[in-house]
């Protein structure tokens, strides 16, 4: 079942269309770039080879020419320059565009800036740094006949040469002012070969992203350590926060106990009153309920019970009670007093 989509595709077809994504991001990424900061030229790298104009191949700064016939010897990327006398080259204004699509423009509009029949030539365009009003610029445009430039292709060939550019240098002789590699390899005829700075470049990302893989594993790694001493310290942790909260209770029931003691402190009522009582005092009930305090029994006629407590201070409300009194006897006379407890002078 084929569904007419990307799914139908092949690794191949994948990988190409993937290539051709990447590429075009780039270009354009480039394009963005402001005018001073566009690299206008290529410089030349490598082996050069110079193709004369009497159709010989020779090294660049060596006399004889290279045998077409290179007898199994190791393919070498070079790069190919011709003299700029074997083609035509014309200044234009057009408007600013990036690299490729000035290419495309001047592809198809060739039988019109060059004396050349359609489809027989090939040409390359390239800024000229000169820039012109209303967001244009200076482009050169150099073509020659396609014959010439195959030609050239399949001599390099056959002397073991792998064409990395085929072109024209710039005045300087240190970079390319023309490729018309793009063109021959955009039929077909010919691979642009992949240059060294760019593997190096490759080979830097795939460093940098192998770099950036392996912290991410420490990270991960570092993690898990972690989460596997979380887990086995786990029981102690759980033995410690129960022990905590154990604590955390004792504390809090012992806060209790002192306030409950400061509330309603029967032993130091009980020790108050005892040192309070006057001598000659025979205390035969003795009631305290945390906040009133009851007092009956017998006393000598010359003891004041009231008057001893009502002085200490620690009581409020001292009053003698006439219920429940007991009958006078030979021991002394009854009494029956009923005090409440001051708060304030009890934490003394």
């Amino acid at each position: 079942m084929k569904t007419g989509t990307l799914l139908d595709a092949d690794m191949t077809t994948l990988g190409r269309q993937f290539s051709g994504a990447t590429t075009w991001w780039l270009q354009e990424l480039a394009a963005m770039r402001p005018n001073w900061a566009r690299k206008k030229t290529t410089k030349i790298s490598g082996v050069v080879v110079v193709y004369d104009v009497d159709g010989a191949l020779r090294l660049q700064g060596a006399l004889s020419p290279i045998p077409a016939d290179h007898g199994g010897r190791t393919v070498r990327a070079a790069t190919i320059l011709f003299p700029e006398a074997l083609c035509l080259i014309r200044n234009l204004t057009l408007p600013a565009m990036r690299q490729a699509d000035l290419r495309k423009l001047v592809t198809l509009d060739l039988d019109r800036l060059m004396p050349f029949p359609q489809d027989t030539a090939y040409a390359d365009a390239a800024e000229t740094g000169v820039q012109a009003a209303d967001g244009k610029a200076e482009v050169a445009i150099a073509a020659l006949p396609k014959a010439k430039i195959r030609a050239i292709h399949a001599q390099a060939l056959e002397a073991g040469l792998s064409p990395r550019a085929i072109g024209i240098a710039d005045e300087a002789g240190g970079a390319l002012r023309f490729d018309f590699l793009p063109a021959l390899a955009a039929e077909g005829i010919a691979t642009k070969t992949a240059s060294g700075a760019r593997f190096w470049w490759g080979l830097v990302a795939a460093l940098f992203a192998l770099n950036i893989a392996a912290l991410i594993f420490r990270d991960v790694e570092r993690v898990s350590r972690l989460a596997a001493l979380v887990d086995l310290q786990q029981p102690s942790a759980i033995a410690a926060r129960q022990l905590g909260k154990r604590i955390a209770d004792d504390n809090a029931i012992r806060a209790e106990l002192l306030a409950r003691r400061e509330q309603d402190n029967a032993l130091a009522a009980l020790a108050l009153v005892t040192r309070t009582t006057p001598n000659g005092v025979w205390i035969q009930r003795y009631g305290w309920t945390g906040e009133t305090l009851r007092l009956a029994g017998y006393k000598q006629a010359n003891v004041d019970v009231v008057a001893a407590l009502r002085k200490n201070g620690a009581f409020a409300s001292v009053r003698a009670s006439s219920s429940d009194i007991a009958a006078e006897s030979a021991t002394g006379q009854p009494f029956d007093i009923a005090a409440e407890w001051q708060r304030s002078d009890s934490k003394r």
